[in-house]
Parts: C-alpha cells; structure tokens; sequence
C-alpha cells in the first residue's frame, strides 16, 4: 500500500532537491565559463602566432602586436564594452595577449644572453648523441 508522506516533509524533501539542483547548474555555469576562457585564450595565442608571421611582430604603431592585443582586450574590458559576457572574452583576449608578449620577451632576453656569452643560443635541453 503507498503511504504518503506529511506535507512538511515532503516541502522539505523537495526543498533539498531544489537546492541540489541549484548546486549543480551553478558549478556547471562555472565549469563552463573555465572551459570557454581556456577555449579563447588557445585560440588567441594561436591567432597571433599567425598574425605575427603574417605581418610582422611590430605590426601595430611599432609595438609588439601581442602587447597591442593584450592592451587592447584589457582595455575594452575595463570600459565593458559588450556588457559583462563580452568583457569575460576581452579580458580572456588580453590576457593571452601579455602572456604572448611575456614569453616571446623571456624568449628573446635569454637568447640574447646566452649569445652574449658566446653559447650560440639553442637552449639546449635535449638528449645529446
């Protein structure tokens, strides 16, 4: 025979279900907004490796062209431009951008270090035969 539970119960079984449920869409926006930021930070380094070889590293006004995006993207986000989801995807722009521009600078210092010092640059690292 079914047995019925008492409203408040039931009210509050459901409450916990509720909330559950909420848990769960909240940490799957989240997951999905992390996902979306890596998605557009690849996709943007890729970009401009790209466009680096195609115009050129100085190609914007004689500045490093990821530093003109990573500005740029910094930029548009701080000013909202787009409203706030848009602004996620500028800030995720810029900061590939400066992340580009950090690494090719590291890049370049110890190659220039290493010539300096009359290694040859390289980096070395792999298996010597």
């Amino acid at each position: 025979m079914l047995q019925l539970l008492p409203q408040r119960t039931a009210n509050q079984q459901l409450d916990r279900v509720r909330a559950q449920l909420n848990g769960w869409r909240e940490k799957a926006a989240e997951q999905t907004e992390h996902v979306m930021t890596t998605g557009v930070t690849a996709v943007g380094g890729f970009a401009l490796g790209m466009a680096d070889r195609r115009f050129g590293e100085d190609a914007v006004w004689g500045m490093s062209t990821s530093l003109a995006v990573g500005l740029a993207g910094h930029a548009l986000a701080l000013f909202n431009v787009g409203g706030p989801e848009m602004s996620r995807v500028t800030r995720a722009i810029g900061n590939t951008g400066v992340a580009v521009y950090s690494y090719k600078s590291g890049y370049e210092m110890m190659e220039r270090r290493s010539q300096d010092a009359g290694g040859g640059g390289g980096g070395g690292g792999g298996a010597q035969g």
